[in-house]
């Protein structure tokens, strides 16, 4: 089986769009439907025009998507960034990191954060951050046992968004 990471270009839009539709509606089947009311085609074309969307390619099919930023998402605001360690430092800010569902626990997300963090250290830049909504326990294990460090949370009235950096 040959594996690759690679950038997605405008003509996978749909592919990630399928990656990105599967898991609002696995989301959604543990009671988190953020995902289904944030993401449609339209944002994932502005993922494409704001960030660098990566796919984890096997035999040339698209089975995870992450989308990678030296910008914040625009959920981040001023009172966040004081929580980090290097507020004003360089950092990539992660988002939308997506594995088909029925391909979960394969290691597929854990490639695409190596990748992120290889990226980072082969650039100089010394920050990963990233944040996901509660109550997903299982993401809470995943990012911890990478090493990255719960900063804070916030409630935005909606949802517990939690938030993470991890030093390269």
């Amino acid at each position: 089986m040959s594996n690759q990471i690679k950038p997605c270009h405008l003509p996978d839009i749909f592919e990630v769009w399928e990656i990105v539709k599967s898991c609002s509606n696995w989301l959604a089947s543990k009671g988190m439907n953020h995902w289904t009311k944030d993401y449609d085609v339209e944002t994932i074309q502005q993922k494409f025009r704001e960030t660098t969307v990566f796919g984890f390619l096997e035999n040339n099919v698209i089975n995870g998507v992450i989308s990678l930023s030296t910008k914040p998402p625009i959920y981040y605001n001023k009172e966040d960034f004081s929580h980090f360690q290097d507020p004003n430092a360089k950092s990539f800010y992660v988002s939308m990191l997506a594995v088909r569902p029925e391909l979960h626990r394969k290691g597929i997300a854990s490639q695409l954060m190596t990748f992120v963090e290889e990226t980072a250290g082969k650039y100089n830049i010394p920050f990963v951050r990233l944040m996901h909504m509660e109550p997903c326990e299982e993401l809470n294990k995943f990012y911890t046992k990478r090493n990255y460090n719960l900063t804070h949370t916030r409630d935005d009235e909606e949802n517990l968004m939690n938030f993470y950096e991890k030093k390269i």
